[in-house]
């Protein structure tokens, strides 16, 4: 399930820079959360410098680039998964955008396994095993 959303103005950055972000970040997801990378997905969403602001100011006034990302995760994560997620993709936001640490935002948001899909069926049916062995794991 491990799905990332991330909010750019991908235009102040180079193609390279976009590429290597969403690999790197795919591998660290993927292993923050201990999952098969085979399941992560990571979307950018792009936008202009005129819909952005920050601290009040329009970006494309004021140059102030600030990601934002949004991280969707099962319920049952441990929030001790939940608070790695937050601090490695700042760092990997950082690292690939030399963005300032100070201005990237992070949210967790956990869904439940009957509100989410896997192949068209509620995650609680399509992986009732695997999240009763990580649950056991959590105890």
């Amino acid at each position: 399930m491990p799905i990332m959303q991330v909010h750019l103005q991908t235009s102040a950055y180079s193609q390279e820079q976009v590429h290597h972000f969403l690999e790197r970040a795919s591998q660290v997801y993927a292993e923050v959360l201990e999952s098969p990378i085979e399941r992560v997905r990571i979307f950018i969403h792009d936008y202009p410098a005129e819909f952005i602001a920050v601290g009040g100011k329009v970006t494309s006034d004021s140059g102030v680039l600030a990601p934002f990302f949004e991280a969707f995760l099962m319920e049952g994560r441990p929030l001790s998964q939940q608070h790695a997620v937050l601090e490695r993709i700042t760092d990997v936001l950082v690292e690939c955008f030399e963005a300032d640490r100070s201005l990237i935002r992070g949210v967790c948001n956990m869904v439940s396994p009957e509100r989410w899909g896997i192949a068209g069926k509620p995650a609680a049916a399509a992986r009732a095993a695997e999240l009763a062995a990580r649950e056991n794991l959590n105890r």
